[in-house]
């Protein structure tokens, strides 16, 4: 399929998507659910692009596919789980008092961005999915840059989880584990990961 078409295709899905979520939003008074939506969009849009991209290398597509598709799953079922049992996120509280009466018309276009920063998102994964050169060193470093993320990331956030958990800590700020040597190792992991598929994208024209 061409890429262009794919583009548009997936920015539309996108598009609509959150529009829908903008409406379950203004019933249910949470706008977290967007944090959900965007991560499993980016996770979906590269399963799309990997499946269109049939001239490209199947090997690094399946692995492309593979790798998008449960970061996306654990970071939304993360968030997702999160959104259920907390109220709203600060964030967007704050959001909603400082922009008043234009508060919900705000909100829409808020939405309608992270539908376009999805699809900026996973356009790595549609660049790699066409490159038709076998996997090669980088492609397996990008792999290995990709566990060793997302198992950091994982413990970071059961580390966050237990301490939140403990009564005798609420309120101080979370120095266990991970936690003692960096402020954010959840972000830290998160960014890192995204160098996963700079190296899966090296060897594509």
């Amino acid at each position: 399929m061409n890429p262009w078409w794919m583009i548009g295709i997936g920015g539309a899905a996108m598009s609509a998507v959150m529009m829908i979520l903008w409406f379950v939003q203004r019933k249910t008074g949470d706008a977290g659910i967007v944090d959900v939506a965007w991560g499993m969009g980016v996770g979906l849009l590269s399963l799309f692009f990997a499946w269109g991209s049939q001239e490209g290398d199947v090997s690094r597509r399946v692995i492309i596919a593979a790798l998008a598709m449960l970061w996306a799953l654990r970071l939304s079922g993360y968030v997702f789980y999160r959104v259920l049992t907390m109220p709203e996120d600060g964030r967007y509280q704050t959001l909603k008092e400082n922009w008043g009466a234009k508060a919900q018309t705000k909100m829409f276009w808020f939405y309608q961005l992270q539908a376009a920063g999805s699809l900026l998102f996973a356009l790595p994964m549609l660049i790699a999915s066409g490159s038709t050169e076998s996997l090669g060193f980088f492609d397996f470093l990008g792999i290995g840059i990709w566990i060793t993320a997302i198992v950091g990331e994982l413990i970071a956030d059961r580390q966050l989880s237990r301490f939140r958990l403990d009564p005798h800590q609420r309120g101080a700020v979370c120095q266990r584990g991970l936690w003692r040597y960096s402020r954010h190792p959840n972000y830290f992991f998160e960014w890192l990961h995204w160098w996963a598929y700079v190296c899966l994208t090296i060897n594509t024209p």
